[in-house]
């Protein structure tokens, strides 16, 4: 097998055995049995644990962009119906990969542990996301006044938050019309949108 496939195949083992698992209680040899690789197989791509962590986060966060793209070229379609598309897009991922962002944020809070230069090539990673959302909100009728960087991140945050504030819960969040309605429009009376009661 290709040493590309190999490493994606650890990191799939990976991420599966973050449903069930905390940052903590995943180990190498739990990693390379799900991968049915030798442990020794993990180390020729992957420095340690950390580094596995590491790299999964910025493969999610490369993936997630790499969705977000492909709606960039999308013509004939309002700015609502993209912006809601988007929306719900992300929130399929988010929900889909709950256990990878759950166990990246637990690696998060070890960046004390972090070097600076991963530091700085998440951020890279992030930087990416964040211009594909730029490209997204640049079609509409955002704010002239505030930099697309700034709206990219407070409607990554939002989109963030709403899975991590309902815990994966679908049943519980708000309906995605609704943090769309409330990104272009705020909580004020401005806002004109109607949200029927959830059943």
């Amino acid at each position: 097998m290709p040493r590309k496939d190999k490493r994606a195949q650890i990191l799939d083992a990976a991420e599966k055995l973050f449903k069930n698992k905390r940052y903590h209680e995943m180990t190498l040899d739990l990693v390379a049995k799900e991968a049915k690789v030798g442990k020794g197989t993990i180390y020729l791509y992957f420095k340690d644990k950390d580094d596995l962590v590491f790299q999964l986060a910025l493969r999610g966060h490369d993936e997630l962009c790499e969705l977000i793209r492909n709606y960039t070229k999308l013509e004939d379609i309002s700015f609502d119906e993209l912006l809601e598309k988007v929306c719900n897009e992300i929130s399929r991922f988010f929900l889909g990969r709950h256990a990878l962002f759950r166990a990246t944020g637990e690696h998060e809070m070890r960046l004390s542990a972090f070097r600076e230069k991963r530091r700085e090539e998440f951020n890279v990673h992030r930087r990416k996301l964040q211009s594909a959302i730029e490209e997204i909100l640049a079609k509409g009728p955002v704010r002239k006044d505030i930099e697309l960087s700034v709206q990219a991140n407070f409607f990554l945050g939002m989109m963030r938050t709403r899975d991590h504030m309902f815990g994966g819960n679908e049943t519980d969040m708000p309906p995605i019309k609704m943090l769309a309605d409330i990104f272009m429009n705020g909580f004020g009376k401005n806002s004109n949108m109607v949200f029927p009661d959830k059943k």
